[in-house]
Order: C-alpha cells, then sequence, then structure tokens
C-alpha cells in the first residue's frame, strides 16, 4: 500500500515537472512575429514591428520593413532595413538593433563614407552602447551632428600597436562618448601639427560591447581590412495616427502589474534638442 502510494506520489511529481518544463520551453520558444509571418532570416529572428515583406501586414510601417538575401545556397542569409539599407545583425524586442556602420577613412584629403542619415526615422544611434573612435594619431578626430559639434578626442603616436586599452589612454587610438537621441552623425579631422604626421586615420562609430570583445591588440593594417563594423541603434513607434489608435489602451498603464499579467504599458517619449518627433515606448512582462 505504502509502495504504490509513493509510486504515484513520483509519478505526479515527474508529470507536473515535465508540464512546467514543456510550458517554459514553448513559451521561450514563441516566435515573437505576427502570425503566418516569417520568423528568421538565417539565425535572426523577427520580432515584431519588424517584418519581412511583401506581405505589409508583417511589419508596422516601411521604416521596420525588412529584406533578407541570400546570394547562393552556401552563402548566409543577409538581413537588410529595406528603407534605411543597413544591413541587420541583430533584432532585439528591448528596443535596440546591431547594425553595420561604415568607417570612415581620411587620407590626403580624401574622406570615406560616412554613417548613415536617419532623419525622419524611428532609429536613432545609441549614445548608451556606443562610442565615438578614431585609429591613428597626430589627429583631432571629431564628431558632429548636423552643424553642432558632440564630441572629439585626440591620441598620441607611440609604437604600433593598438588595443581597447590603448584606446582608454589615447595611445594611437582614442575614443569619446556621444549624446543620446542623435539620428545624424559625421564624422571629421584636424591635423595636430605638433605630432608626427601620420598617413591616415579610422574613425567610426562602434557598439564598445563588440569593440572590447572582438578587437584585441592588432596592428593599424588590421583596419585596412574592415570596411564596417557594429553599432547600436535604439528603435521606438513614432506618436502618430498609426501608432496612437493600435496602442492607444496601454498608454499611461501602471507598470505594477502581476507576474502573470500580459498586458503591455507604453509610455510617451517627448521630443528633445536631437530629437524632433515624440515617440511611443512599450514593454512587456517577461515572456
Amino acid at each position: 500500500m505504502q509502495y504504490d502510494l509513493l509510486v504515484h506520489l513520483v509519478l505526479f511529481v515527474l508529470l507536473l515537472w515535465s508540464s512546467s518544463t514543456t510550458t517554459a520551453a514553448s513559451r521561450a520558444e514563441t516566435p515573437m512575429a505576427k502570425r503566418n509571418c516569417p520568423t528568421h532570416c538565417g539565425d535572426i529572428s523577427i520580432p515584431y514591428p519588424f517584418g519581412i515583406g511583401p506581405n505589409k501586414d508583417c511589419y508596422f510601417d516601411e521604416w521596420f520593413e525588412m529584406v533578407c538575401n541570400q546570394s547562393s545556397s552556401s552563402s548566409p542569409h543577409k538581413l537588410y532595413l529595406r528603407r534605411a539599407q543597413l544591413e541587420v545583425l541583430n533584432v532585439y524586442a528591448n528596443g535596440t538593433l546591431r547594425v553595420n556602420n561604415p568607417i570612415a577613412f581620411f587620407c590626403n584629403g580624401y574622406r570615406g563614407q560616412q554613417p548613415a542619415n536617419l532623419s525622419g526615422s524611428p532609429f536613432v544611434y545609441s549614445g548608451r552602447h556606443n562610442k565615438f573612435t578614431a585609429v591613428s594619431c597626430g589627429y583631432l578626430a571629431s564628431v558632429s551632428s548636423e552643424k553642432n559639434l558632440v564630441g572629439g578626442c585626440r591620441s598620441i603616436c607611440e609604437g604600433t600597436s593598438i588595443s581597447p586599452e590603448d584606446c582608454e589612454i589615447g595611445v594611437n587610438c582614442c575614443q569619446t562618448n556621444i549624446p543620446p537621441h542623435l539620428s545624424v552623425i559625421s564624422t571629421d579631422i584636424e591635423h595636430d601639427r605638433r605630432a608626427r604626421v601620420c598617413k591616415n586615420i579610422y574613425a567610426f562609430l562602434v557598439d564598445q560591447k563588440w569593440f572590447r570583445n572582438n578587437f584585441i591588440a592588432s596592428n593599424f593594417s588590421v583596419i585596412k581590412d574592415l570596411h564596417s563594423v557594429p553599432v547600436v541603434l535604439h528603435w521606438s513607434l513614432g506618436l502618430d495616427n498609426t501608432s496612437v489608435p493600435l496602442f492607444q489602451r496601454f498608454i499611461g498603464q501602471n507598470d505594477s502589474r502581476a507576474y502573470d499579467d500580459p498586458t503591455p504599458t507604453c509610455k510617451i517619449l517627448n521630443a528633445t534638442s536631437t530629437s524632433t518627433r515624440q515617440r511611443l515606448e512599450c514593454s512587456c512582462p517577461s515572456g
């Protein structure tokens, strides 16, 4: 009798454990794309409001439309923001995405490709995750937004190696923070005549986490083989005639919800000195 009771108790506990793990797994695997829309491009998951066409219901508006390209069966998939023409590396539902950002190369008056102009889009360059970086020395490197100077740095010349640590102390490389909510960024240089002449300089905005994890001590020549580096963008929904009717019932909701309450909350972010549009920022409980 006691043996049978023990067996039934063990089976009941195993059933509960199996049920809970299955539920947790199903939640983790639940796609975040809209129903009947592509959920991935290669290994990159695509949460709404982003989506792949041609079905316009799969994405919020044309800024969030994505294109998944594969030139051949043996080549990797590449994901792009169709309107912004930026290659997407990761998309996160927390309001950020990583894209490839060009490296500006300066040499004898030549100015390389500048970061994408995001004016009028729902995207801004992240001031929290990115740093403006200049590799080389003997120059004052500056970063501007439209006509306003927003940052700059200078480094000294010593040897030929560079590392994230060198950038922090300004040896052959320098870094500086940028303000939040910038949608337009341009880079420039001013030669320091007191320093040894350096033939060229590379200036770019870069995801600082990626930079520290991937840019180990290297020679200047390594930079020549890089055309772009990852940068983090913040995305949000514009407050307009499309977003307000869809999300009105969530605006101003109290965020003190029960653990299992699936209701999202949204708040209105007003325009700032660097962003002229009102934005809608929403968050959902975990899961």
